[in-house]
């Protein structure tokens, strides 16, 4: 059945962004009596816009060589197309030319008009995509039709985070492709780039997709954006792109299985963002998965994941009947207050002895060890781990504590310490993934770096005893 198709006005939008760019003669009005109307050129290069200042005219030339830092912090440029505002330290990379007098630099943000004006008008990011436009197939998607001259075919969803609702979709100018995204209520746009911010990151753990540093928010009076009244700019600086999708589509269809394997429910991607906006360790958690993804040294990824796991391992809600002793045979028991009482009366303890011992140790005396509040989190989900996953849980704690597991597994340490790596991670994956609800199929990187490890050494057995897909 051929899915439905929404439609979107973009040229309007891609028209504005090219005018916003081209080179520009600006004068600056400034409360700074050393920058006020002096003038200046700003153009559109290199993912950033590139400011120069012929300061050999002016009479403050010392002054402005001595405050240059500061110019763009407060102050706005002006021209025959309006007025212009910036972010605070804005500027970056600054040249100066001593015998020319001359001043050229980077700008991190520009901003037509001021942020406060956006507040009651329909918003559209863009971003562009970097190296391949990967959005996987995303629940309820419909066909996207523009008024370019362009055929996009499937990859349009509509979604819903915290309130928001939301247009996503790709679209492209020339060479360069975007995620573009509506945004379809009037909100502050530090409010809606907290949002945006949330999905480019889930798109990222899910799927590696990552993005350039320039991103654009246009503003229009209508939902349609037939008529973009202002254009702001500003770099994000982090890049989340890697290699490492929970699982690959290409390759899913390559081996002919069914959609199941990859569509993915609109709810989990939902409730990823909406956590990573709401709970600072789950989104600490995901930061440092994407961190060690992209880590290319094998005992690194190793301490990250284990870093990981111990984060998301901590947001797991463990009920009562995952103390080592049972509960309530262990308040029977009266040994806490036993040792308790132990402990102070030992005269050879002072008093922040004990205090610690009885803080910091007696009262986690029926808690679970880490390596077993792994197991635990996973079984909480209704997992039952494949036996090579199990041992992987007592990787965590000696990766944290400077020590490497012993063992030959793929003939030498660095490709162990890989393969330990991928095992590290397919344990976070679940527990992350388990979280939000996922039901689907989860990539098993570990087996793929067994076969080509032992295909490149010519290994007689090239037999792998687990799966490169499993079903969580």
């Amino acid at each position: 059945m051929k899915p439905s198709s929404e439609y979107k006005y973009v040229s309007a939008t891609f028209a504005k962004l090219s005018e916003f760019k081209t080179r520009k003669a600006f004068k600056v009005k400034s409360v700074d009596k050393h920058f006020n109307n002096i003038e200046l050129d700003i153009w559109f290069m290199d993912n950033k816009f590139q400011f120069y200042l012929d300061a050999s005219k002016v009479d403050s030339y010392t002054s402005i060589y001595k405050n240059i830092d500061k110019l763009f912090n407060s102050d706005t440029a002006h021209n025959r197309q309006g007025s212009f505002s910036f972010l605070k330290y804005t500027s970056d990379n600054i040249n100066i030319g001593l015998a020319s007098q001359t001043f050229e630099g980077e700008l991190n943000s520009m901003i037509q008009d001021n942020l406060s004006e956006y507040k009651d008008e329909y918003l559209r990011f863009l971003i562009p995509f970097k190296k391949h436009a990967k959005i996987g197939v995303i629940e309820n998607y419909k066909e996207l039709r523009t008024d370019q001259k362009v055929m996009y075919g499937v990859g349009f969803n509509s979604l819903n985070i915290t309130g928001i609702d939301m247009h996503v979709c790709r679209v492209s100018e020339g060479d360069i492709k975007y995620l573009m995204i509506d945004v379809l209520n009037k909100e502050d746009i530090q409010y809606i780039d907290k949002r945006i911010d949330a999905l480019l990151i889930t798109l990222s753990y899910l799927y590696g997709t990552g993005f350039e540093s320039d991103c654009y928010f246009v503003s229009s009076e209508d939902a349609s954006f037939q008529i973009i009244n202002r254009v702001a700019f500003y770099t994000r600086e982090k890049n989340y792109n890697h290699t490492s999708p929970i699982y690959d589509s290409m390759e899913i269809r390559e081996y002919k299985f069914t959609k199941d394997y990859y569509v993915l429910s609109q709810k989990v991607l939902t409730n990823l963002c909406e956590k990573i906006i709401n709970e600072e360790k789950f989104l600490r958690a995901v930061e440092i998965y994407i961190e060690a993804v992209q880590n290319k040294y094998s005992l690194s990824k190793c301490v990250l994941f284990s870093t990981c796991l111990e984060t998301i391992v901590g947001l797991v809600k463990l009920d009562s009947k995952t103390n080592p002793i049972e509960l309530e045979r262990f308040n029977k028991s009266e040994i806490l207050s036993k040792l308790v009482k132990v402990v102070n009366e030992t005269e050879q303890l002072t008093i922040a002895d004990k205090k610690f011992l009885i803080e910091k140790k007696l009262q986690y005396i029926n808690s679970p060890t880490n390596p077993d509040k792994i197991g635990l989190s996973i079984s909480n989900y209704n997992i039952k781990l494949p036996e090579k996953f199990k041992k992987a849980m007592t990787y965590r704690n000696l990766y944290l504590h400077g020590s490497i597991p012993k063992g030959n597994l793929l003939g030498s340490v660095n490709n162990d310490n890989f393969a330990r790596a991928f095992e590290l991670q397919f344990l976070v994956n679940i527990l992350i993934l388990k979280m939000v609800g996922y039901s689907g199929f989860l990539k098993n990187y570990s087996a793929e770096m067994e076969y080509y490890t032992k295909k490149e050494n010519n290994h007689k057995d090239l037999i792998i005893d687990h799966s490169l897909y499993y079903k969580i």
